[in-house]
């Protein structure tokens, strides 16, 4: 009996009805970090962090400001990494051209560190990619790009 009433657990955990999409979009949200977390976990860094230097890489020079616009960040959670990273050694903060556009730029260490974690990312969003199939990724720009479009209509 110990068995069964544990399979139901399991079972409520799985299918969890529910119509609200804050929910849904929450539930999704925190497994799919845990997955990437657990992987970034051996190299010192969360998956946001790791997002915020691959944004440093590639959209250089980078700001603050952009990037939480970017990656639909809270200021104050972008800070906070941010400081966390500086703190590591994989980002250095910048003077812009005024005093409330401070640049980030990447250390070495930091794009020795994007190297090295980029093959453990890769396996990791091929199984998450091969898990959810081709027409759900896509779906999940669709949505990105439909909500980034029309959030100020709320």
């Amino acid at each position: 009996m110990g068995k069964i009433k544990n399979m139901e657990i399991q079972k409520e955990e799985i299918l969890i009805p529910s119509p609200c999409i804050s929910n849904k979009i929450g539930i999704i949200y925190r497994i799919i970090t845990g997955i990437y977390n657990r992987a970034m976990k051996p190299y010192g860094i969360s998956t946001i962090q790791r997002s915020i230097l691959m944004f440093t890489k590639y959209r250089s020079p980078a700001n603050q400001k952009l990037l939480a616009k970017t990656l639909a960040m809270e200021k104050s959670t972008c800070s906070r990494d941010i400081k966390a990273l500086v703190g590591k050694g994989l980002l250095i903060l910048d003077e812009g051209d005024d005093a409330r556009n401070t640049i980030l730029r990447l250390t070495d260490k930091g794009k020795d560190l994007l190297e090295t974690t980029q093959p453990v990312w890769e396996a990791i969003h091929q199984k998450t990619t091969t898990l959810l199939g081709k027409m759900s990724i896509d779906e999940l720009d669709r949505i990105i790009i439909t909500l980034k479009k029309n959030k100020n209509i709320f």
